[in-house]
């Protein structure tokens, strides 16, 4: 009877403040559904961010919000700003090569190479380079293509591409507030080695450790690496605002 009484009351209190009973279920779900550990509130109600910083996260239907949304698709998590323009890093990664190569890793005879890249700052031409030049060249750009084909949340085919060493750096500028929001959704941490769109080589394509590495080396340890080796990809995505 206490009970019935008491969710009477509720209802009541709901009707005056104008709240539906489906609205009051949802808000009660949302503390099952959300880690309350998160950084970032849970509201109900997109409230559109004056300015956007890294962390943030980056909805399907175009909406940036510092908070995680009940019902709406998140498809990536901003890692900089730049101007006009918004760069974020997608929810899913692989590991693989930068691209293909004859012969087994000990005996290469040749690789694929798009010496054009070795200088650009902007992953998306890069990875526009490297696949025009596997197309011509019939050869395997294995994480360019990868980047591009991912329709992962929401990504539309060829909206992601493979970010360039310049993007990598400043990605690992904001690695912590990055990290915390991919956490909040339970999506793989920034950790470990990462191609970039830039080959420096022939054999070599530039790479970037998203840690802070001991040893002799400074944080974000940046190096290159033969490119049949097997390192992360992580497609990145940019928005104009």
């Amino acid at each position: 009877m206490e009970k019935i009484q008491a969710l009477e009351q509720l209802k009541q209190k709901a009707q005056k403040l104008g709240l539906t009973p489906k609205e009051i279920v949802e808000a009660f779900l949302l503390k099952d559904v959300f880690d309350e550990t998160c950084p970032q509130s849970m509201q109900l109600k997109y409230i559109a961010p004056r300015t956007v910083l890294p962390g943030m996260y980056i909805y399907a239907d175009g909406l940036i919000s510092s908070e995680l949304i009940f019902g709406r698709q998140v498809k990536a998590v901003v890692t900089f700003v730049e101007g006009n323009m918004v760069y974020g890093f997608c929810l899913e990664e692989e590991k693989m090569p930068w691209g293909e190569y004859d012969g087994d890793i000990d005996s290469i005879k040749e690789y694929f190479s798009v010496p054009e890249t070795t200088e650009m700052q902007s992953g998306k031409e890069a990875t526009q380079k490297i696949l025009e030049a596997a197309s011509k060249q019939q050869r395997k750009a294995y994480a360019a293509q990868w980047c591009h084909d991912y329709i992962y949340g929401g990504v539309l085919p060829g909206e992601a591409f493979l970010p360039s060493f310049y993007e990598l750096k400043k990605v690992f500028d904001n690695i912590d507030a990055v990290n915390a929001s991919f956490d909040c959704l339970k999506a793989p941490l920034l950790k470990g080695y990462y191609y970039a769109s830039n080959e420096v080589y022939d054999s070599d394509a530039r790479v970037l450790c998203m840690e802070k590495v001991v040893r002799d080396y400074v944080d974000g340890h940046r190096t290159m690496f033969d490119k049949a080796m097997w390192n992360k990809v992580r497609p990145m995505i940019q928005i104009q605002l």
